[in-house]
């Protein structure tokens, strides 16, 4: 006879166990007191995820799956956690790539190449996937440069991008090259000069782009812009 139990308070997943375990908890649980409240430990501490996704969390503590919050009338509301993007800095001639990622070219900011992580892939693997699809142009993956992050606070939208130096190993840009997604309509080199008069997000980007080994930048929280 198997019996059903209440979620793990150290995980908060059902769990099952032979009839008797139930007042000799197994030494993985041995040592969590029932009243602990997981809710007040960093999140690497209770980071578990739904049970549609009982992925291991990275060595970084970085998750994608939703989270959950504390039960609220009876049951738990689950939020999702920020977007994980990547983007490339790529410099050729002494001028930087950027893309405009606005289908139809409704506006004029202009940002890096990239786009959001896919699990089961590398960051690399990722980023060299995004650009290849929005400029055409096979890249490797260097070192990291910056770290930024935007959200709309009046909805449930938080993105953190990391952005990587990155040299072009193939092709080069053509008119005639259209992103599969249809989300980016235009993609130039500027100068840094240029850049000067260039609407473009985030801001510590050119300044990071154009200075090459220095060390990992970040550029704060801001609202997201039109």
């Amino acid at each position: 006879m198997r019996l059903q139990l209440g979620p793990c308070t150290h995980c908060q997943r059902t769990r099952q166990c032979d009839q008797g375990a139930a007042s000799a908890p197994s030494p993985a649980h041995a040592s969590v007191q029932p009243s602990l409240n997981l809710y007040a430990l960093p999140r690497r501490a209770r980071q578990c995820g739904p049970a549609a996704d009982r992925r291991s969390p990275g060595p970084t503590g970085v998750a994608l799956a939703p989270r959950r919050l504390p039960p609220q009338n009876g049951g738990m509301k689950e939020i999702p956690s920020p977007r994980l993007a990547v983007r490339a800095l790529i410099l050729h001639d002494a001028r930087l790539l950027l893309v405009n990622a606005y289908a139809g070219g409704v506006s004029d900011l202009w940002c890096a190449p990239g786009g959001g992580v896919e699990r089961h892939q590398s960051l690399a693997e990722n980023l060299t996937r995004e650009v290849f699809e929005e400029t055409g142009l096979t890249v490797s993956v260097g070192a990291l440069a910056l770290i930024s992050e935007f959200h709309d606070p009046a909805h449930d939208f938080h993105q953190v991008e990391m952005f990587y130096h990155c040299e072009i190993t193939g092709g080069s840009l053509r008119d005639d090259w259209r992103d599969p997604d249809a989300v980016v309509s235009a993609r130039r080199f500027f100068s840094a000069a240029e850049l000067a008069d260039l609407r473009f997000k985030p801001d510590l980007l050119a300044e990071v782009a154009f200075s090459p080994g220095g060390p990992v930048r970040y550029d704060p929280l801001e609202v997201i812009v039109p």
